[in-house]
Order: C-alpha cells, then sequence, then structure tokens
C-alpha cells in the first residue's frame, strides 16, 4: 500500500470535533486523529477494524449489539477488500479471522456484502453510560484503496 498522501493526513487531523480513522482495503487502521484514539484505548491491538471486532476480547465488550456490529464489518470487508494493492493482506487477515475466531466463518460463509457508508451503533463506556456514535464511511476519490471514517457522539442510550 503507497503511503497515505499528505492531504489526507491533514483533513484528518483537522476533525478535531469528531474522531477520523483513515482504513485501508481490509480495513487496515492506517492513521487515526486524537479524537479516535479514546474510545479504543480498552484494546489489546487496534491495526484493523475486524480483527478488533473479532479476536480481541474487549470486542464483544464493545459494542452493544455484537453479533450486529460483526455481521455489519464483516460485509463491509467484503465489498472493500481489493486484493489488487495488497495481494497477500486480504489472504492472511482471512486465515488469521478463520483460525481465531468461532464466529468469523459462518459470518463469511453467508457473502454478505454491504459498503459501509453511515450507521449508528452503541459502544460500552462503564465509565459514562452507552453513547450513541453516528458513524460515516467516504471512499476517498484522490487516494483509491483509502477510506474515511468519521464518526461523532450523538448522546446516550435511553
Amino acid at each position: 500500500m503507497r503511503p497515505v498522501p499528505i492531504d489526507l493526513l491533514a483533513l484528518l487531523d483537522s476533525r478535531q470535533e469528531a474522531g477520523a480513522i483513515v482504513l485501508g482495503p481490509v480495513l487496515d487502521v492506517i492513521a487515526v486523529n486524537h479524537r479516535a484514539r479514546d474510545p479504543f484505548r480498552g484494546f489489546t491491538d487496534t491495526a484493523n477494524l475486524l480483527e478488533m471486532a473479532m479476536l480481541d476480547p474487549e470486542g464483544p465488550r464493545f459494542f452493544v449489539g455484537w453479533e450486529a456490529a460483526a455481521e455489519a464489518t464483516v460485509a463491509n470487508l467484503r465489498a472493500s477488500a481489493d486484493s489488487s494493492r495488497t495481494p497477500a493482506r486480504p489472504t492472511e487477515l482471512l486465515e488469521t479471522l478463520r483460525s481465531g475466531s468461532p464466529a468469523f466463518p459462518e459470518l463469511w460463509a453467508g457473502h454478505d456484502v454491504q459498503p459501509k457508508t453511515h450507521e449508528t451503533k452503541l459502544l460500552r463506556r462503564p465509565e459514562r453510560g452507552p453513547p450513541k456514535v453516528d458513524f460515516h464511511a467516504f471512499n476517498v476519490a484522490s487516494a483509491p484503496g483509502y477510506r474515511l471514517l468519521v464518526y461523532q457522539e450523538r448522546g446516550r442510550a435511553s
């Protein structure tokens, strides 16, 4: 994968009121702004969104409705994976997920394809209650293969 364009990094850092993450073709976390680090601090590794959801013990605790979040993330991988840019990475990721997650093989076998565009999720935050978080994903036309994921809290669950 080629380096993240400097203009995209500047856009990422300019989003001070919202968390922003640059993702690669298989949901690898390429860059994050300051605001995006806080919610994910309980995870052991934050290098890939799907590994976070499916392999990290924090994944099922992090999402209210983890099953739906995992299903959506797997469907997003199917929609976004581009093996032409990083031929070995999709295979490596799938092998890791198949061997490490009991839930992944069944979700992958469902063949759901759904790119992430917008969704609202509830996250578990024991210190202040579950926030509603709006996630928006944008393809970056000037940097094919990259996506910008922006999220913002929208209050608390009732």
